[in-house]
């Protein structure tokens, strides 16, 4: 598929599907985007520029992009390979069955919903390699990420753990991978019942702009 005329998405969903390699040429803009391909390893590359302004679905199937996103979702047999940084302004769903269902390559992946709380989750955790949240996003962590490179958090990050005295808790990163580094503004750590805080356990370092915060609510 090329963009060299015109397509008009008029608010509907463009579904991919079959086992052959598909390509998509040029700078291209879906209302829904969907892979419903036959294996997980049928892939889709986009080859320029791919926005989808409302939802994007991997089924089944390997989509290899880079792109502005609202809402993804990838499912059990679906995969998302970066070929470049991305953006999304919507939620992050990842019911990946694998490891594989998200290849970050040495990317970046920026949320930057502007006002609307975004949610990070599914039954998998994410791993990422650059993690950003943009000045004026809201991202909420539903199921806790990991980044191997980096963190960055311009704008507000909420997570909410059930804690148990004694025990360790890790903010943030989830699972083996630790970053080199996380730059957090204006952090503030809560927890209730008089239950101690610290901060500590990363490789490189924590660098916080503005206020830090370290509360024991009794």
């Amino acid at each position: 598929m090329q963009s060299g005329g015109g397509l008009d998405a008029n608010g509907h969903t463009l579904t991919l599907k079959g086992s052959s390699p598909q390509t998509l040429t040029g700078a291209l803009s879906f209302f829904r985007l969907t892979l419903d391909k036959a294996a997980m390893d049928n892939t889709v590359t986009v080859v320029g520029s791919l926005t989808v302004t409302d939802l994007l679905t991997i089924n089944q199937g390997t989509l290899l992009s880079a792109s502005d996103y609202v809402d993804v979702v990838i499912e059990v047999a679906g995969a998302l390979v970066l070929t470049k940084d991305i953006t999304v302004s919507g939620n992050w769903t990842n019911n990946g069955g694998s490891g594989l269902a998200f290849d970050p390559k040495n990317f970046k992946v920026t949320f930057d919903g502007a006002g609307t709380p975004q949610t990070l989750g599914g039954s998998q955790s994410t791993v990422f390699y650059d993690l950003e949240i943009a000045p004026g996003a809201n991202l909420v962590l539903a199921k806790l990420p990991s980044a191997t490179h980096s963190i960055v958090n311009n704008g507000l990050l909420t997570e909410v753990q059930s804690l148990t005295p004694g025990t360790l808790y890790g903010f943030l990163i989830g699972g083996e991978t630790v970053p080199t580094a996380v730059t957090l503004r204006n952090f503030t750590a809560q927890a209730a019942g008089g239950l101690p805080l610290a901060l500590g356990g990363l490789l490189g370092g924590l660098a916080v702009f503005g206020v830090l915060r370290l509360r024991r609510v009794r």
